[in-house]
């Protein structure tokens, strides 16, 4: 088949052009429609059930609605995991599904679920709601409001009423803007003041008047209402009648009749005042110091992110030229990250395109030949492109690394072609008879090594789980492009071939011809010394296998030495910073802190922009990480010239010398963490329990331990001590007794504590709340509220019994937080793994843990980065498996034998072991990335070892002796197997040297496959052909 090819393509030269034009065209076409992103879309498995239960204390929540939804949602098909947290004021449910679960479906059955419980929930949760966890949920861009009022205020009322501007503009003139651009699906709007109407009752008059709290809020709420008046009749027409009843302005609130009283009327003016304010804040949003609005812009799914970012760009530049007071300020854009990233791996292309061909022009001295080769290279890309486009593969970082990847492979296999063709030319053959002979005798080897590569990356396509979902664009874009090279090295590049005398000298181009000399000196002499290796090898071959199966193990014992982690840290030049409080700290104590660390980060010259998250703004993606008054979130963007990691180091150190406060720093959240659970550390020690008391003592024991040990740092416990506060308990005796309900009591006391908002004036095209409090000359505390008295009615009179006859109020302590894992009251103690390796510290740390006494009912779960990478190790391990299975039905179905293939696949565990070296020499970690480059290894070191074998099985079945066999394909094959060997190792340099953004992500990858290539190869030309010797010495197979 593949000769018939290439008869075809010789034989009908304009034909080939055309198609191969044609092809080129719908690549290019496909280019420009392509969409760019960092990764490539991966739907997630998960979703969080998220109920608020406003002023609920976290072991209510924990007792009564999380355990509920939790029994709910437990049968739920395809469930793999089921965690939970519960916080004062909240309730967060995490579940995992299986790869295989459709989620609308799942969606649509957890909402029905719910629904049907809803009745089985304490009055004072919520309806729960669902959220779906998706990488492209998170804002592809921050913006920042700010204008000349608010930088220059004349006064305190004057500073509030620009924040109050300010969030006005951003609501009603940006927000719309931004919505209507082509791929932003949603612009929502953080930070600033929120007007309100305050209406605040005067104790007093309300009892001298006989009206109650209640009273108020009924008439509020009764009197701001539009109703529908049917309709009249006017002539011979119909019109509608519409009932305006709603407060139009203040005014109308103040006169809002609340009792009468012997004819006489008691208006609200006469027992509260209504006045406009503000609403009390729960956060600050700030921007380099100062106070801002924030808008967050949500990316539609599928369209081009960097793209979209543009058009955002030229809507602001607009909207500073119509509002010139006000300013639109990028905080943050992904897109920047992202063409960064892409340009990265597409410079590293380039560059490793160039050194590929360049090669070329060192080995074969002249410039025609190097010329058709390279062909295979921007040929095989620009096709590679229509087949991406036509299965939905977007231009990101995992694509385009296939594509630099397999950089150097692409021109293999017409290395191999023109090296043959050649080589019959200086037979005799004619121009088009050595094309197409030459072809065909290599057709079938290359083809084996082209499917042998492709067989390594095509088991992806069909793996579950993270590695098979994340890595499906780059399986895909390897097998396109190394396929059709194959397609193009026995068509077009045997076509031009045979069109002419492919050989032009180099001699005026002096420096290549000087490099050139240079290059087939070293070669002639490393060609001498590797035949006489051989044949002392060859002599002895029982030694040689000893002395690599040593080696070998010698190299495999670095494996210990070599550190892991899940994913290589992405240096995105932006950090983030949590700061914690003690948990009763005020929102203003903690805004002022945080002003001081602001100014200590920017006098930082490494450190550009400092935004800030202060207590509870109005956006939250983190559920699992809710803020509170006492916590702040900082995040700042570093220099691009700068070194995060120093700038890391220096703000840890601000952190250890904090007083008051505690500081960590961390990377910002990658898309890697929307698949794990939330709050997993490096290392993590999970107590399982019924009672939180005993589980509280076990893990305190715990910290300590792992406190001490030196191999961790940054210990984390789940269940710290919270704020506490206060228990009101009703004395049911003594309320019968006055025939109070209880209800009715709580309820009460409910309103004189935080108020009630009744109902909303209309403010123009906005709703302004109307709360209702009771006016106090003094802060509410724990005294006020033993003071109040509950008001009876009784016939005509209403009599009052004070407060604290009837409840007693005792402090109590809470916990920060309640978690739960398959419904199972769950502490976890968290830490980073600083030294020594994941498998040692979790050893030491069970021996250390079987220590601590604990009762029976309690088990501990520890586990490291390492579980989840194992999880992913495994995917691949399977990938592995079967790769090597598909080598060695493609080799025995290539020479016809069971026995050759495996002396061809005896090269693999040599390059494993050369694996393990590269990692140690070059400091790489052994991670998903490096695990992927050897399994992808594993298809390109077989490529030669098939070339060899093949030319030495061939000169065998001729009749030649078996050593001659051998001896004739080392001295013509050594060339061809060096520069394909070289041209892939250089193809892949720039990008193991990259140091753009997101290079980490290849560089793992990378070295692996050069050093483990380098080091193969080597072994290769000498094990090969003494196993073969050995294998096959005495039989012609």
């Amino acid at each position: 088949m593949p000769a018939d090819l290439t008869a075809a393509a010789v034989r009908r030269p304009v034909t080939t052009v055309v198609v191969y034009a044609a092809a080129i065209l719908l690549g290019l076409y496909s280019f420009y429609q392509m969409g760019v992103d960092f990764l490539p879309d991966v739907e997630v498995q998960k979703l969080a059930v998220k109920t608020e239960c406003p002023g609920v204390a976290a072991i209510d929540i924990e007792e009564e609605v999380t355990q509920t939804i939790e029994a709910a949602l437990s049968g739920l098909y395809n469930i793999r995991n089921m965690r939970s947290v519960s916080r004062d004021d909240i309730s967060m449910i995490y579940l995992e599904f299986s790869w295989d679960a459709d989620m609308d479906l799942t969606f649509i059955k957890v909402r029905n679920k719910l629904d049907r419980i809803q009745q089985l929930l304490p009055d004072f949760a919520a309806r729960p709601t669902i959220l779906r966890f998706d990488p492209s949920s998170s804002p592809f861009m921050m913006l920042a409001v700010t204008g000349d009022r608010i930088e220059r205020p004349v006064s305190d009322e004057d500073y509030r009423a620009a924040l109050v501007e300010l969030k006005d503009v951003a609501e009603a003139v940006v927000k719309p803007r931004l919505e209507q651009i082509q791929g932003v699906a949603q612009a929502l709007v953080a930070g600033g003041l929120e007007k309100e109407v305050q209406v605040e009752i005067d104790r007093r008059k309300c009892l001298a008047y006989g009206v109650e709290f209640a009273d108020v809020e009924a008439a509020l709420t009764r009197f701001n209402a539009n109703s529908a008046g049917g309709t009249i009749r006017e002539g011979n027409l119909v019109y509608p009648l519409r009932i305006e009843g709603r407060y139009r302005d203040i005014e109308d609130i103040r006169k809002v009749p609340v009792k009468r009283i012997d004819n006489a009327t008691v208006f609200l003016e006469d027992i509260a005042t209504a006045k406009y304010g503000f609403k009390e804040p729960t956060g600050y949003n700030r921007l380099n110091g100062q106070d801002t609005i924030t808008l967050y812009l949500y990316k539609k799914s599928g369209d081009n992110t960097v793209k979209t970012a543009r058009k955002v760009e030229s809507v602001l530049a607009a909207l500073t030229l119509e509002f010139p007071d006000f300013r639109v300020i990028p905080i943050f854009d992904e897109s920047e990250f992202i063409q960064e990233a892409v340009d990265n791996v597409l410079s590293s292309l380039y560059w490793g395109g160039f050194f590929a061909v360049l090669v070329l022009f060192l080995f074969i001295r002249d410039w025609k030949s190097p010329l058709i080769v390279g062909l295979a290279v921007p040929l095989s890309i620009v096709i590679t492109f229509a087949v991406m486009y036509s299965i939905g593969i977007h231009f990101n970082v995992v694509s385009l690394g296939g594509l630099a990847l397999g950089i150097g492979i692409l021109v293999d296999n017409a290395i191999i072609v023109l090296d043959n063709v050649q080589r019959f030319r200086k037979q005799g053959f004619s121009r088009v008879e050595a094309a197409v002979e030459g072809t065909r005798e290599v057709s079938l080897p290359i083809a084996a090594s082209t499917f042998t590569t492709v067989s390594v990356f095509l088991p992806l396509v069909y793996i579950e789980g993270l590695a098979g979902a994340l890595y499906f664009d780059q399986a895909i874009t390897v097998v396109a492009s190394l396929t059709l090279s194959l397609l193009v090295s026995i068509t077009l590049v045997s076509m031009l071939l045979s069109r002419g005398d492919a050989r032009g000298r180099l001699s005026r181009l002096w420096v290549l011809s000087k490099l050139g000399d240079r290059a087939d000196a070293l070669g002639e002499g490393a060609m001498r010394r590797y035949e006489r290796l051989l044949a002392v090898c060859l002599q002895n071959k029982t030694a040689t296998l000893v002395a690599i199966v040593v080696a070998a193990g010698l190299g495999l014992s670095l494996l210990s030495a070599v550190d892991r982690e899940l994913m290589p840290t992405v240096d995105r030049k932006r950090l983030v910073l949590e700061v914690e409080f003690p948990a009763s700290s005020l929102l203003l104590r903690t805004l002022a802190e945080v002003a001081e660390i602001e100014q200590l980060l920017g006098a930082d010259p490494a450190i550009q922009t400092v935004y800030s998250s202060v207590g509870i703004t109005d956006i939250d993606f983190d559920q699992s990480h809710r803020p509170g008054a006492n916590k702040a979130v900082i995040e700042v963007k570093i220099a691009q010239e700068a070194d995060t990691d120093a700038v890391a180091a220096r703000l840890e150190a601000l952190g250890r010398t904090a007083t008051g406060y505690e500081l960590s720093v961390r990377q910002p959240p990658s898309f890697l963490e929307h698949f794990f659970p939330p709050e997993t550390s490096d290392f993590d020690v999970r107590l399982n329990g019924e009672d939180w008391g005993e589980l509280a003592a076990v893990s305190k024991a715990i910290v300590a331990l792992m406190e001490d040990m030196p191999r961790f740092a940054h210990v984390r416990w789940s269940l710290a001590e919270g704020a506490g506060g206060y228990e009101v308990s009703i004395d049911h005796g003594k309320a019968a007794l006055y025939g109070i309900d209880a209800a009715k009591l709580a309820d009460f006391l409910s309103r004189e504590v935080q108020g009630s908002q009744p109902t909303q004036l209309a403010d123009y095209s906005r709703e302004v709340d109307v709360k209702l409090v009771v006016r106090r000359e003094e802060a509410l505390g724990l005294e006020t509220l033993k003071r109040l008295s509950y008001p009876i009615r009784r016939e005509e009179q209403t009599v009052y019994v004070p407060v604290e006859q009837l409840v007693s109020i005792s402090p109590y302590a809470g916990y920060a937080a309640l978690h739960r894992k398959n419904q199972s009251r769950t502490v976890e103690v968290g830490a980073e793994l600083v030294k020594g390796d994941a498998t040692e510290a979790k050893r030491q740390l069970e021996a250390a843990a079987s220590r601590v006494e604990k009762p029976q009912d309690i088990w501990l779960e520890i586990g490291a980065v390492d579980e989840e990478m194992q999880e992913m190790l495994d995917d691949l391990s399977l990938t592995l498996i079967v790769s090597f299975c598909l080598v060695f039905a493609i080799l025995a179905a290539k020479f016809e034998s069971l026995k050759i293939p495996f002396v061809v696949i005896s090269v693999v565990p040599l390059a494993l072991v050369c694996v393990v070296a590269t990692l140690y020499a070059t400091g790489q970690t052994l991670n998903f990335m490096s695990a992927m480059g050897a399994v992808v290894l594993v298809g390109i070191v077989v490529n030669d070892s098939i070339v060899k074998v093949d030319f030495i099985r061939n000169r065998h079945l001729a009749g030649a002796d078996l050593s001659a066999a051998i001896a004739e394909a080392g001295r013509k094959r050594l060339r061809p197997i060096a520069m394909t060997t070289v041209t892939t190792v250089l193809g892949l340099l720039p990008l193991a040297l990259s140091t753009g953004q997101g290079a980490e992500l290849h560089q793992p990858m990378a070295w692996v496959i050069i050093g483990g290539l380098t080091l193969a190869t080597g072994l290769t030309l000498i094990v090969v052909p003494v196993i073969y010797s050995l294998v096959c010495g005495r039989v012609r197979a």
